[in-house]
């Protein structure tokens, strides 16, 4: 038996081994950042339904805001035709609440 070849192959089959170990956490790694990533991707999309939702629900609210206005504007006109008005310089609608 001829010990050189065989520490060669030795050497070679264990540089391989570690090459082929190495490679392997690199795909685990790679496995991990893909996961995370369409986790990311799909937190986003529900994200983007959510703004949908509550643009849609805006477009509502503004929609109805506007029909009252006018429903107010109405109203307003005949009280000043009896010369009667009202402050309405002012929301009289709830306040918004801010917290610092």
């Amino acid at each position: 038996m001829n010990y050189d070849i065989v520490l060669k192959a030795i050497g070679e089959a264990t540089d391989l081994r570690k090459l082929m170990d190495s490679l392997q956490v690199e795909i685990t790694q790679k496995d991990a950042a893909l996961d995370f990533n369409q986790k990311e991707i799909a937190k986003r999309k529900n994200l983007e339904g959510v703004a949908e939702k509550l643009n849609f629900e805006k477009k509502e609210l503004v929609a109805q805001l506007e029909k009252h206005q006018v429903e107010l504007n109405k109203r307003l006109a005949k009280l000043e035709d009896a010369n009667v008005s009202l402050p309405f310089d002012e929301s009289i609608g709830p306040r918004q609440v801010v917290n610092t």
